[in-house]
């Protein structure tokens, strides 16, 4: 269990910005590195004193707010890559390690699978960009949870609302579906679209996210959190089957 100290500087830092913030901006306000500040962040989660919630980078939120001011971290320019596909190293990095942090998965497997060539995955819009499988164990509550999330990503002079759509086509064989837009910054035309996107999001049961930096998850936008699908299991055994390498079902095998 974290000392004392670590808990109250965490809490007290969070007050101060207002009692909610984002974790990069409270990560940065309180001088501590990654491992640090997610094992301090889980055992206020798990101790019931502050709660997870969206927004660029993920976020938290005292239970009981004192105050309603909050900072926010500008993430450092990075040269933006200038193909679709250039995006997946970089998001599957951040998947990998940060993201998979937020979400407190125990176990993972990540695959780009858009670099299938022309494998057949069971025809149109069924093949996503990234997959993920994961195990989570939780402390009180027996076994486990298992999941296959879905990602597909559109960059920025390619967003329209289709996205969404094959992310809903993900979601038949999967129990979590995301479209992840690169997003610049943004007009009013765009953000007109991004709030159809959300509306239909949340009416197809998928999440959104949208990203300025791929490689820093600090300026990726929850907007919809996933909602986690009740999917058959023959329905994820063929779902991995068609779409993972080898290396990656003997990986899953091992979770």
């Amino acid at each position: 269990m974290a000392g004392v100290a670590a808990d109250e500087k965490f809490l007290s830092t969070l007050d101060e910005m207002g009692g909610s913030s984002g974790n990069y901006a409270l990560m940065q306000q309180l001088g501590w590195p990654g491992d640090k500040y997610w094992k301090i962040r889980d055992e206020l989660v798990d101790s019931g004193q502050i709660t997870v919630g969206k927004g660029r980078g993920g976020s938290v939120q005292r239970v009981v707010i004192k105050k309603s001011q909050s900072k926010k971290k500008e993430p450092a320019p990075v040269a933006a890559p200038t193909k679709e596909e250039d995006l997946y190293p970089y998001i599957e990095k951040v998947l990998n390690q940060d993201w998979a942090k937020h979400e407190r998965l125990t176990d993972h497997v990540i695959e780009i699978t858009a670099r299938q060539g022309s494998r057949r995955t069971g025809g149109t819009w069924t093949r996503p960009d990234i997959v993920v499988v994961s195990k989570k164990r939780f402390a009180y509550v027996p076994g486990e949870l298992f999941d296959v999330w879905t990602f597909e990503i559109k960059q920025a002079n390619g967003i329209d609302i289709t996205g969404i759509f094959e992310a809903a086509a993900h979601a038949k064989r999967a129990t979590r579906s995301y479209a992840m837009f690169e997003v610049p910054e943004e007009s009013e035309e765009l953000g007109e679209l991004l709030g159809r996107c959300d509306e239909e999001a949340a009416r197809l049961n998928v999440g959104f996210i949208t990203f300025t930096e791929a490689s820093d998850f600090s300026t990726w936008d929850i907007r919809i959190p996933a909602p986690r699908l009740e999917t058959d299991p023959e329905m994820l055994e063929d779902f991995i089957a068609e779409q993972l390498s080898e290396k990656s079902k003997d990986r899953i095998r091992k979770l």
